[in-house]
């Protein structure tokens, strides 16, 4: 099975789609989970959006900690994951898809629901 996925400019996207579900799973931030995988905010973003593919010794702590292997991260192959935490993930993987199998259309930044806020000005 391929690596790279049909989107144009989201070449990684399944990829990347796996790593944020494990990421919902985990109950994660963002930033607590590019600190997990020792990247920064942003480059762990450009994954997760399927932009880029991340190196193998970034995903290692992954594995180790909840148990997975880089063959489900990279190509979703099953077969050494634990049986438990596979019916989670799954779970959450389809949060991430719409019915037909596609991803949603998000933007990249800040998930939906989530604003900063601002300091009210002051006037002169």
């Amino acid at each position: 099975m391929a690596i790279r996925s049909n989107t144009p400019g989201r070449p990684y996207l399944l990829v990347g789609q796996r790593i944020e579900a494990l990421r919902l799973y985990a109950g994660l931030t963002v930033t607590e989970m590019a600190e997990v995988m020792g990247t920064s905010q942003s480059r762990y973003t450009t994954i997760q959006y399927g932009r880029a593919l991340p190196d193998a010794e970034k995903l290692e702590p992954l594995c180790v900690r909840w148990g997975l292997s880089l063959d489900w991260i990279y190509r979703g192959d099953r077969r050494l994951m634990p049986v438990g935490i596979m019916d989670e993930l799954d779970v959450k993987l389809q949060t991430l898809v719409d019915e037909e199998g596609r991803p949603h259309q998000r933007r990249p930044g800040r998930p939906a629901g989530t604003s900063r806020k601002r300091a009210p000005r002051e006037e002169d």
